[in-house]
């Protein structure tokens, strides 16, 4: 009877880790987080958000998380964008307008998904992954 609890068991979670991975999208996840004050405050909150994002679906390759806060020329969406090459590396910046590809100044700085990690966990800004840029070293 044990035997056959612990197969049930073992088949429910293959199940849901099944079903966990089928919620994913290969290409692209995009996400909208709110409205902000300044560029500054949408991206610290944005950044969290990305590595959650990447954490639960790993296999993508493009993370976008748009919000709508004051940009260069006006108050409309704006993205954070990650798009990779090759897992686990990517390109990181900022999109003053949304699919319009990464803006002058805001990056992108070459990172991997560990230091989307180190830089959520501190509360960091995009400009904290200057220090970390691969393709600046």
């Amino acid at each position: 009877m044990l035997a056959l609890t612990a197969f049930k068991l073992a088949i429910a979670i293959c199940l849901l880790t099944w079903m966990a991975a089928c919620a994913c999208p290969d290409e692209e996840i995009y996400t909208t987080i709110g409205e902000f004050d300044s560029r500054d405050a949408a991206l610290r909150a944005a950044i969290p958000k990305l590595a959650d994002a990447i954490r639960k679906c790993p296999q993508v390759k493009t993370y976008r998380i748009v919000f709508t806060a004051p940009g260069i020329e006006r108050v409309d969406r704006h993205a954070l964008l990650y798009w990779r090459r090759s897992a686990p590396t990517g390109d990181i910046g900022y999109e003053d307008d949304v699919f319009s590809g990464t803006s002058t100044g805001f990056g992108p700085y070459e990172v991997d998904d560990a230091i989307v990690r180190a830089v959520a966990e501190k509360g960091g800004s995009l400009e904290d992954f200057a220090q970390y840029d691969r393709q600046r070293k």
